[in-house]
């Protein structure tokens, strides 16, 4: 059959319709959808990557944050004393409190029976804290028209109220519990001398308790020295025990002082300096940062891109 040039022209238009519409349909289409799937993805990988920026402007916040809650922790471990073993508690005792005073000696002040020292324990140290008392009745209860007299008693214990809901912190502890031999004034001097170091050093030890066997030192009233024997040269001499009303072995103006003391310990802090990173600098995003590396060593990798 022979076509016409009129028919050829025909024949031809479809063909060159149908390769265009096969074109679009094969080649366009797909080419069409994965663009507008490529665009989704970028406005998402966009929205993600503007969060990520908000992220790490957020960095230097941080690192702000655990330099200053490391650094409170450290001042706040400075007032706390240096943890000690047992044995190194009973040295720091007596060089500190026992050996320094050349009157203990010349005033015979001497350890009874067996001191119990003890290191490497735990305890739980509550917060301090003043809550005052408000005394109230029917009639100031009934006075209260506007409930401001309420409210004034809320705010007067609002910082009791507050740290009273807050849990006991568990520190270290070291135990001591002597019974010393000794007189009215060096127990006193004592006293002052474990106050005095503690305030000095900004050491954080309490002396839980003084039991005196007689209050009254065996004779020596309130506001009288301890008499003072002295020899040929007017050299002090040691008192010595002797018999007092019928009781062997006790000296006029000593006793017996039991005293139960405590050392805090908690631990120091270590540095964060070499584990935050350095500062972050959102100007690196203007460079050439595909090629970036970390200093750091990530887990399981010698380095770590960025």
């Amino acid at each position: 059959m022979k076509l016409s040039y009129r028919d050829r022209i025909i024949l031809l238009v479809v063909l060159v319709l149908l390769i265009l519409v096969l074109g679009g349909v094969l080649l366009v289409k797909p080419q069409w959808t994965k663009l507008k799937e490529n665009k989704e993805k970028r406005e998402q990988l966009k929205t993600e990557w503007n969060q990520q920026l908000i992220q790490f402007d957020s960095i230097n916040t941080m690192r702000d944050n655990i330099t200053s809650r490391r650094d409170e922790a450290y001042n706040l471990s400075q007032n706390f004393t240096d943890e000690m073993d047992a044995m190194e508690l009973d040295k720091f005792m007596q060089e500190t409190f026992l050996n320094v005073d050349e009157q203990y000696k010349k005033d015979n002040v001497q350890i009874r029976g067996t001191a119990t020292i003890t290191g490497g324990s735990t305890t739980s140290l509550g917060y301090y804290y003043y809550s005052p008392d408000v005394v109230t009745y029917p009639l100031y209860e009934g006075a209260d028209f506007d409930g401001s007299l309420q409210k004034e008693i809320e705010k007067m214990r609002e910082e009791a109220t507050a740290l009273s809901a807050r849990p006991a912190e568990t520190v270290g502890v070291g135990n001591v519990d002597l019974t010393l031999h000794i007189n009215r004034e060096d127990t006193m001097k004592f006293i002052d001398s474990v106050y005095d170091y503690a305030k000095k050093n900004n050491d954080a030890m309490l002396i839980q308790s003084v039991t005196l066997k007689d209050y009254d030192f065996n004779g020596q009233p309130v506001g009288q020295a301890a008499e003072v024997q002295t020899d040929e040269e007017g050299n002090p001499i040691a008192p010595q025990q002797t018999a007092n009303n019928g009781q062997e072995g006790v000296t006029p103006g000593y006793t017996e002082a039991n005293f139960k003391y405590q050392v805090f310990y908690m631990q120091e802090p270590t540095e964060v300096e070499n584990s935050i990173g350095d500062p972050y600098d959102a100007s690196m995003w203007d460079k050439e940062w595909e090629t970036y590396q970390s200093k750091y060593v990530s887990a399981g990798a010698d380095t770590a891109e960025q």
